[in-house]
């Protein structure tokens, strides 16, 4: 094998080449073939990520099961819905998990300061598990970034 340069590339600067690639990525590169398919390990570990994914996406958010009720207390959070009833008609309507229902919008503007300078909505669009995980670290971080810079900040939906 050679690189772009024309000069022939050793066996162990290939492999240090993919592991440095693949510590960048999640995605599954150069992990070998039996015959046509998969190795059976890489093939079960595309399996279970993708029931992952799956699960992932199809989880409802249970707001004191995935933040905790002294997290919501403490940042005075409240639940509003969007038009789309349901996980299923958001996957097929996305536009409707962009619009608040009515009863949301009648309680965002009833809770929600007018003149604040930011405001901060959290959904759980495709992952109930990525809310779980990064709205705890980000919140206090943007609630700094907002005082820091001296804005209103909105009660939090």
């Amino acid at each position: 094998m050679r690189d772009d340069a024309g000069d022939s590339i050793v066996s162990s600067d290939l492999t240090e080449f993919v592991r440095k690639i693949r510590e960048r990525t999640p995605a599954r590169l150069m992990t070998g073939r039996a015959g046509s398919s998969y190795r059976t390990p890489t093939q079960m570990q595309l399996r279970e990520a993708h029931a992952a994914a799956r699960d992932a996406v199809r989880a409802e958010i249970e707001p004191a099961a995935a933040l905790g009720s002294a997290f919501i207390d403490e940042w005075h959070l409240f639940e509003t819905r969007t038009q789309a009833s349901s996980k299923d008609e958001y996957l097929l309507r996305p536009d409707l998990g962009r619009r608040y229902d009515e009863r949301s919008r009648a309680e965002i503007q009833n809770l929600c300061p007018a003149a604040c300078d930011l405001q901060i909505a959290i959904g759980d669009g495709l992952s109930v598990p990525a809310v779980k995980i990064q709205v705890p670290a980000l919140l206090p971080l943007l609630s700094e970034g907002a005082q820091a810079r001296d804005w209103r900040l909105g009660r939090t939906s």
